[in-house]
């Protein structure tokens, strides 16, 4: 009897040992698979800023580089998605005001045309008085801004930025904005019935889709190192549709998908404004005389300065997320978050 006690008691000990040798081994395992996923991020990331700074820019779109994520297998060992976007093309907040802190004046080009987004998307105008304040260094409350003195009576009070954003993120500290005004589809039931492929024509399934209705896929918030008169401007060839809607309160939903079918056409990309000449209902009149293609011709460019790329990897159960602004202008990462 003592000695069957004694093999139970031995083998009670060797299992509870083997057990917590294998929880151990599990924990370097799947640490193990997090760090072999960073470093795979880390270095799809040096090789998107490779693309991005050594194949000519109308290639990239030839090829489709920003047409969404592109999801591969590498090695069968990791699975990696790779997403590019031209974040130019989007309307930029932090341009909402004046980037000279000499000159603290709302940027109008700017907000006209988040008023108009506003309004093709369904979103209450008066948010942007917030961001305003939000940005600006000084007390003067915009009519249906926060300011300090408000900032403070929260519940929990908070402290208010008096800077440029960092992320379009960060708007969630700023009254008026959620996870659902930032990242859910911004149709009625409705809407979403008559923008289905059972109802859609051949033109409207090329030029909308279903992420344009998502508020954060118009917007961006960077600063760029350097910064130049015009950087706001929107660049055209990847503005999404209702940031072309936004451009002009002249663009229909009908010229808008006529601008997307030509670029397609055109190989994506646009070089000038005289590949935009060929677009029939840019020719029309507006104010003054001036047609609306002389009327956003001093609201867009042609070229791309920014990019965000987001990379993501899967090693094992884990998964490891880089992302980062690149700008061509200095030729390097001007932001970077894990």
């Amino acid at each position: 009897m003592v000695t069957f006690t004694i093999l139970i008691l031995t083998f009670i000990s060797v299992l509870s040992i083997y057990k917590q040798a294998f929880a151990e081994y599990n924990k370097v395992r799947l640490r193990s698979d997090y760090v072999k996923a960073r470093y795979f991020a880390q270095s799809w990331m040096v090789f998107a800023v490779n693309i991005l700074s050594k194949i000519p820019e109308n290639q990239l779109y030839m090829f489709g580089i920003f047409d969404g994520p592109k999801p591969f297998s590498y090695n069968n060992k990791a699975q990696v998605i790779i997403s590019i976007t031209d974040e130019t093309g989007k309307i930029n907040l932090n341009y909402l005001v004046n980037n000279n802190y000499t000159d603290q004046s709302v940027n109008m080009a700017i907000r006209e045309m988040l008023d108009r987004l506003s309004e093709s998307m369904g979103i209450s105008y008066d948010r942007w008085d917030a961001v305003i304040d939000w940005i600006d260094d000084n007390d003067i409350k915009m009519p249906f801004g926060y300011e300090k003195q408000d900032y403070a009576l929260m519940n929990p009070p908070r402290r208010i930025k008096n800077s440029y954003l960092h992320s379009v993120e960060e708007l969630m500290f700023i009254p008026g904005f959620d996870t659902w005004t930032l990242y859910a589809d911004r149709r009625t039931d409705e809407e979403k019935r008559k923008y289905s492929k059972d109802f859609m024509t051949e033109e409207e399934l090329m030029t909308i889709h279903d992420s344009d209705f998502i508020l954060s896929n118009n917007i961006t918030a960077y600063m760029p190192e350097k910064t130049n008169e015009g950087d706001w401007k929107i660049n055209i060839n990847s503005a999404p549709y209702h940031v072309i809607l936004a451009l002009s309160e002249f663009i229909t939903p009908e010229v808008a998908r006529a601008i997307i079918v030509e670029r397609i056409k055109n190989g994506g990309y646009f070089s000038n404004i005289s590949d935009l000449e060929k677009i029939s209902q840019l020719h029309l009149p507006t104010v003054g005389k001036i047609t609306l293609l002389q009327e956003i011709a001093g609201r867009i460019n042609y070229s791309g300065r920014i990019y965000k790329i987001i990379v993501d990897v899967s090693v094992g159960s884990k998964t490891a997320r880089v992302m980062g602004f690149y700008d061509t202008n200095v030729k390097k990462i001007i932001s970077y978050l894990e």
